[in-house]
C-alpha cells in the first residue's frame, strides 16, 4: 500500500489528476447528455450497479486518459497556435497578441505615471499623450482601487514574454513561452534542451512543486479539449439524425462555452507554473553548474558567456569554438585517489 501511495504521489498522482480525471468528467457528461448512446447509465455510474458495464466504463477512461497524456504535446501545440494552425493565421494571432502586450504595457505605464502625479511628482509631459488617447485616458486618473487595478495589469503582463520575437499566437502558448524563456532572458541558460539536467539537480521538493502546478494546467486543458470533441460529436450525431431535438445543439453550445472558460482558467494556472519553474531555475543554476565542472562567475555578465557556451557545446557539438567557448569556466580537475577494488 505504500508503494501504490508513493507512486501516487509521484508522477502517477499528475497523470491521475492531469488526464484521468477530467477525462473521467467528460465521459460522465457524454453519459448524462446521450443516455441513449451510452453503455451504461449515469444511476449505474452513481450506485455501482451493472458492474459489468461500470468495469468497462472506468477501463475506457484509464486507456482514454493514457492515450490523451500520451498526445499531450500535439494538444498543447494546437492550443499555443501552432499544430494544424496556417501559416497566415498564425501570422495574424501574432500580431493580434503584439498589440494587445502592447496596450497592457501603456495601460501599465499610464497606471504608474498617474501614481507619480498623484505623489507630486511632476509627470505633466509624460503623462499628456496617455491622457489625451482614447484608451488609455481612464487609466490616467487615480481613484479608489487604483493600485488594485495597476497589479492586474502588470500580472496580465507578466503572461507575455519579456522579448517580442518570441510571442506566440495564443494567450496559453504566451502564457507558457514566459516561462520557457524565463531563464534564457535573464541568464542566458537555454532550459529547454538542459531541462532533464534542471529537474536532475533540483530539490525533490522543488520537482514536486512543478509536476503538481503541471498537473493543474494539465486539467484544464485535458478538460477543454474533451468538451470541443463532445461539441463536435453531439453535433455530428444531431446531423446524421441518431439524436433529435434541440438538445444535442444546445449541449454542444454549451460545451464550447465551457471550454472557452476552461481555457481562461489554463492560461491563469500557468501562472504557478512559471512559479515552480523559475524557482527551478534561480536556485538549480548553481548546482547544475557545480555538476557540470563549471566554475559560477562572479558577474551576471560572465554567467550569461558561461550558459551560452554550454548551450553552443550542447546544440552543435561540431562547432570548433563551442569548446574552446567553454573552456574558461570549467573547473579544474580534482585528483583522486585510486581505490582498490573491495574484495
Amino acid at each position: 500500500m505504500s508503494d501504490i501511495a508513493k507512486g501516487l504521489l509521484g508522477g502517477g498522482w499528475s497523470l491521475l489528476v492531469g488526464w484521468i480525471l477530467p477525462t473521467l468528467i467528460n465521459v460522465t457528461v457524454f453519459v448524462a447528455l446521450a443516455p441513449a448512446l451510452a453503455p451504461v447509465q449515469i444511476g449505474d455510474l452513481l450506485s455501482g450497479a451493472n458492474t459489468a458495464a461500470v468495469v468497462a466504463v472506468v477501463s475506457g477512461v484509464l486507456v482514454a486518459g493514457l492515450v490523451l497524456a500520451a498526445v499531450q504535446n500535439f494538444l498543447y501545440r494546437v492550443l499555443e497556435g501552432y499544430s494544424l494552425w496556417p501559416r497566415p493565421l498564425q501570422r495574424w494571432a501574432r500580431q493580434r497578441q503584439l498589440a494587445r502586450k502592447r496596450l497592457l504595457t501603456d495601460r501599465l505605464a499610464a497606471l504608474r505615471l498617474a501614481d507619480a502625479e498623484a505623489r507630486g511628482e511632476d509627470v505633466a509631459t509624460a503623462i499628456a499623450p496617455y491622457r489625451a488617447h482614447r484608451r488609455l485616458g481612464a487609466y490616467t486618473r487615480r481613484g479608489e482601487g487604483s493600485a488594485v487595478v495597476t497589479g492586474l495589469v502588470a500580472e496580465q503582463l507578466r503572461r507575455y514574454p519579456v522579448d517580442d520575437a518570441q510571442l506566440a499566437p495564443t494567450r496559453l502558448g504566451n502564457s507558457i513561452r514566459r516561462l520557457e524563456e524565463y531563464a534564457w532572458s535573464r541568464y542566458g541558460l537555454d532550459s529547454q534542451i538542459l531541462w532533464s539536467e534542471l529537474c536532475c539537480v533540483a530539490d525533490e521538493q522543488a520537482r514536486k512543486e512543478e509536476a503538481a502546478a503541471r498537473a493543474n494546467v494539465d486539467f484544464f486543458v485535458c478538460l477543454l479539449s474533451g468538451h470541443v470533441l463532445l461539441a463536435v460529436a453531439f453535433v455530428a450525431l444531431h446531423a446524421s439524425g441518431v439524436l433529435a431535438g434541440r438538445g444535442p445543439m444546445i449541449a454542444a453550445v454549451a460545451l464550447v462555452v465551457l471550454a472557452r472558460i476552461w481555457y481562461s482558467a489554463a492560461v491563469r494556472a500557468v501562472d504557478g507554473w512559471d512559479g515552480a519553474v523559475r524557482s527551478m531555475v534561480n536556485l538549480g543554476r548553481v548546482r547544475l553548474a557545480e555538476s557540470m565542472g563549471l566554475l559560477m562567475p562572479d558577474s551576471l555578465a560572465d554567467e550569461r558567456q558561461m550558459w551560452l557556451a554550454v548551450a553552443r557545446l550542447v546544440r552543435d557539438p561540431a562547432d570548433p569554438n563551442a569548446a574552446g567557448r567553454l573552456d574558461a569556466f570549467r573547473r579544474a580537475a580534482t585528483a583522486v585517489p585510486h581505490q582498490p577494488p573491495a574484495r
